[in-house]
């Protein structure tokens, strides 16, 4: 137990101040940019949606959610560090450094939706001091509802969008954690790629889309189904080094 408790120090040992510190800054960016569109706010009757569609946080949300994805496929990975070197002194099998891996993963995944949905409310009561004539009991409320990406990040009595963000955790999770077992194999792996790229597209779509809602919960299962397929289907213990 005490070798499967080290591969989890050492995953977070080697990302988690880089994934704080970013989280810090995306912190820091998303408040400057809300800042700047507040008083786009202060006009019609949806304020709040105008703030945050003119403070173009989404992208700011995007890029994180691409830098911590590239910073989780590439810790282990056999290049850079001396992470791939050490996980192979300790003597755990593949299969089990895999499935640490993804559980580490879920967890900066579910720190970053907690933290970005806090960042959301935190703006939400920004605005709420900054306009108080034009709020209701039901703004912020309505907020959740017609802000694409507050929507994604907390789909309130949307079920189907639930069950996605519940299998996109899931898929890019197990995704990502492919990438290191198939990199000091000298393989290369299409699903992470393939995953990321249109959840980076469809994540903030038009809420009446659920269409998309579906089309991303099968791809988030074809493609973790497959690196699951490839990994335990491949599984070898660790050598010595």
């Amino acid at each position: 137990m005490k070798k499967h408790s080290s591969v989890l120090m050492l995953l977070a040992r080697s990302t988690i101040y880089r994934v704080l510190a970013l989280l810090v800054l995306l912190a820091m960016i998303e408040r400057v940019l809300f800042g700047r569109a507040l008083p786009y706010g202060q006009f019609g009757e949806d304020g709040l949606k105008t703030c945050f569609s003119e403070s173009y946080i989404v992208w700011a949300f995007g890029l994180y959610f691409l830098l911590l994805t590239a910073l989780l496929c590439t810790t282990g990975c056999a290049f850079g560090s001396r992470t791939g070197d050490t996980l192979r002194r300790l003597r755990i099998s593949e299969k089990a450094v895999f499935l640490w891996q993804c559980g580490y993963n879920a967890c900066c995944y579910l720190l970053l939706w907690a933290v970005q949905v806090g960042l959301a409310l935190y703006f939400c009561r920004m605005y709420t001091q900054a306009v108080p004539d034009s709020v209701t009991n039901q703004t912020v409320f309505l907020a959740f509802y017609r802000v694409p990406l507050l929507h994604s990040l907390l789909p309130l009595a949307h079920i189907s969008r639930w069950v996605r963000n519940f299998l996109l955790l899931a898929g890019l999770s197990i995704t990502a954690a492919g990438v290191p077992y198939a990199q000091r194999r000298g393989e290369r792996v299409a699903p992470v790629i393939v995953l990321v790229s249109v959840t980076n597209f469809q994540f903030v779509r038009d809420l009446s889309e659920s269409g998309s809602d579906v089309m991303l919960s099968v791809l988030s299962i074809v493609t973790a189904t497959v690196t699951l397929i490839s990994v335990l289907g491949k599984e070898a213990a660790y050598d010595d080094a």
